[in-house]
């Protein structure tokens, strides 16, 4: 029996063994070097079809891609090779936008230093790379969107065991909560470094899922299985902003479920049952924390409920509009008070300034080559999901904000052809 290799199977084939290489890698250093040698070699000659999600994939797993803790992740050339390689592309870039993107460089450059010129190039790199997903017609959402989903799983599986896995434990850092007078629980943070970047991940992926599952006539058992994993691995962060946003996605997908009745609504209560059953199993002392979290760590005050944040914007505030310098051309980017800001709008406006932000949205709008945007609001809902979660936390010179505007991007086009396919069939 001869099996046709299509790019969609050699993109499940490529997955499988990259899924294999990081869990030797978890075991022994030594496979840093295959890893490294096979993803590079994919985005050095692989079709762009499979390049794409494969990045995706490998996002969540990017602290560990690397020889020592505290180094530059290798997941950074991997991507840089790829962007390369999207620039090489006839027309990959027009005139205007590439001039809008060297200003831009020029200006970061000018206002923050040559200690930031990785983070300004990463910044330039993610805008050609969001302007290729836009503009390419050849890269399919779903296998986007579920590698990314894919990778987010897998990477907390890692991160469940890593006490038997001492190199993953020595990679990520170990977040607590307080929950008593001196009792802590551990934060469960997959590989990541912090609870909030690690469920702003999944916040964006189960954003999307929700998405096409209440579009979607039938919700598939893969969209219902990543839903009820992700949801698992996010409550397990004991995020109250996770949270938050997780009982948004239910309401929206318990709405269009009663409103769309039958089948829809038994897989409804099918996908609830086995997510009880989940929780109950994985996230039971998650779900007792949460009740600590929301009852007894909170005075009822604004700096409570936003656990201490509040007080962090307000003196960030007070900076801005404290020094004319910095409220029209910001600090520079990576710039910090004290803390860091918990909030990308104001990580944005300290950083880089009034001019420097306007300059920023500008050159992001041209990268946003996007023809139609769909009509109904539900489409948006990953917009609205991000646009929340970045109030609470600050990533804006993040590398993962990238990719969440990506995939977020890749929807709104995914939608749009959904739309012109139905109107075309009715």
């Amino acid at each position: 029996m001869r099996i046709k290799l299509t790019e969609r199977n050699m993109l499940i084939w490529l997955l499988v063994v990259l899924s294999g290489l990081l869990f030797l890698r978890a075991v022994s250093t030594v496979f840093v070097y295959p890893l490294l040698l096979v993803s590079l070699a994919v985005f050095a000659i692989a079709p762009f079809k499979i390049c794409l999600p494969t990045l995706c994939f490998l996002l969540p797993f990017a602290n560990i891609i690397k020889f020592q803790p505290g180094q530059i992740s290798l997941f950074t050339v991997m991507f840089l090779v790829y962007v390369v390689r999207t620039l090489l592309k006839k027309d990959a870039l027009k005139r205007v936008f590439l001039i809008s993107l060297l200003f831009f460089a020029g200006y970061a450059f000018v206002f923050s230093g040559t200690e930031r010129i990785i983070t300004i190039a990463t910044m330039v790199c993610g805008f050609a790379m969001l302007h290729d997903a836009c503009k390419s017609e050849e890269y399919d959402y779903k296998e986007v969107l579920y590698a990314f989903c894919l990778g987010i799983i897998i990477s907390s599986v890692l991160g469940l065991l890593k006490e038997q896995l001492p190199i993953v434990d020595s990679f990520v850092q170990e977040a607590v909560q307080k929950v008593g007078h001196k009792e802590y629980v551990e934060r469960f943070v997959g590989l990541n470094v912090n609870p909030n970047y690690y469920t702003m991940d999944i916040s964006v992926a189960l954003a999307c899922v929700t998405v096409m599952m209440v579009t979607s006539s039938k919700p598939t058992k893969i969209q219902v299985l990543l839903f009820v994993g992700l949801s698992v691995f996010g409550l397990m962060s004991v995020s109250k902003s996770f949270l938050l946003i997780w009982i948004f996605l239910l309401a929206v997908i318990m709405f269009y479920g009663f409103r769309n009745g039958g089948t829809s609504f038994l897989k409804l209560v099918i996908m609830f049952a086995i997510m009880a059953v989940f929780i109950y199993l994985f996230a039971k002392e998650s779900v007792d924390t949460y009740i600590y979290r929301l009852t007894e760590d909170s005075d009822g005050d604004l700096s409570g409920l936003t656990t201490g944040r509040s007080d962090i914007w307000i003196s960030y505030i007070k900076a801005i509009l404290k020094s004319e310098r910095i409220l029209l051309f910001g600090a520079g980017l990576g710039k910090i008070l004290d803390k860091g800001t918990h909030n990308t709008y104001l990580e944005a406006l300290y950083g880089l300034g009034l001019i420097g932000t306007l300059f920023y949205a500008f050159v992001l709008r041209m990268s946003l080559a996007i023809k139609n945007f769909p009509k109904r609001f539900v489409y948006y809902i990953p917009v609205v999901v991000m646009l929340i979660r970045f109030v609470g936390i600050g990533v804006f010179i993040h590398d993962s904000l990238w990719y969440y505007l990506v995939i977020i991007s890749l929807s709104l086009i995914y939608a749009d052809k959904c739309n012109k396919r139905e109107n075309h069939l009715t």
